[in-house]
């Protein structure tokens, strides 16, 4: 959760105090997420707690979890509301700790599987799976995965990253066989994307400060040239 509230904020700032030189221990680390989920918790019910009863009803419940960040899924929401408040009473302050627990182990898992992609984007990596996947047999070949990098504009562009890929497809195959499922495949783009960005931003800081520019310079360029692309675009448009 980013720190909007001044709560927050200052939970952060006495954490990083306390810990020094703008860094923390994992000790430290442990209890400021405790802290932090707990005053972000506290004031999220007070939040969705409309009529002001110490309870949260069903719709306070969903809209809470909402305004948290997340998107509710109903039928997960009326599961755990049941798991905490089996008599129906409504969800106490002291519960909503434990449900959000749930509901974050619940959401990580989900997140673990799709690999951190939209509804959407898998929906496209779908279709693309299934067309590469020649035999019909819910596998694809690295071949196949090579074809669609290129496609997209992912593909290694030296031997470097072209061992790094075929290590990567490797880690990604359960089977021995050199190829991926289409969990694999996700799995596979969401860390081949990642190593992608990571090598990006090296190249960028390395010119950056050939070019005598901070960090804070360059991303300062970089808004400037992500409005200029976007300008350019909607006039085209």
């Amino acid at each position: 959760f980013e720190p909007r509230q001044p709560g927050q904020k200052a939970i952060l700032k006495s954490t990083l105090a306390t810990a020094g030189h703008g860094s923390m221990a994992f000790h430290s680390l442990v209890k400021f997420l405790m802290d932090y989920y707990d005053h972000t918790y506290s004031a999220c019910f007070h939040q969705a707690d409309a009529d002001n009863s110490g309870l949260l009803d069903p719709a306070e419940v969903q809209n809470m979890i909402y305004v948290l960040g997340f998107l509710p899924d109903p039928q997960r929401v009326q599961q755990l509301i049941k798991e905490h408040d089996p008599a129906g009473v409504g969800v106490s302050r002291d519960d909503v700790s434990k449900l959000m627990a749930k509901h974050r182990e619940h959401h990580l898992l989900v997140w673990q599987e799709s690999a951190g992609f939209s509804e959407g984007e898998i929906g496209i990596f779908k279709s693309h799976f299934l067309r590469m996947d020649k035999k019909s047999n819910g596998f694809i070949s690295m071949r196949e995965c090579m074809g669609f990098l290129e496609t997209t504009g992912r593909q290694p562009t030296n031997k470097e990253e072209q061992e790094s890929l075929i290590r990567l497809f490797a880690r990604m195959d359960k089977t021995g066989e050199n190829v991926l499922d289409f969990s694999g495949f996700l799995q596979f783009l969401r860390q081949w994307s990642n190593e992608h960005l990571r090598r990006t931003r090296a190249r960028e800081l390395r010119c950056a400060s050939e070019a005598g520019l901070s960090e804070g310079e360059m991303e300062d360029y970089r808004r400037l040239f992500e409005a200029g692309r976007w300008s350019v675009k909607q006039r085209r448009g």
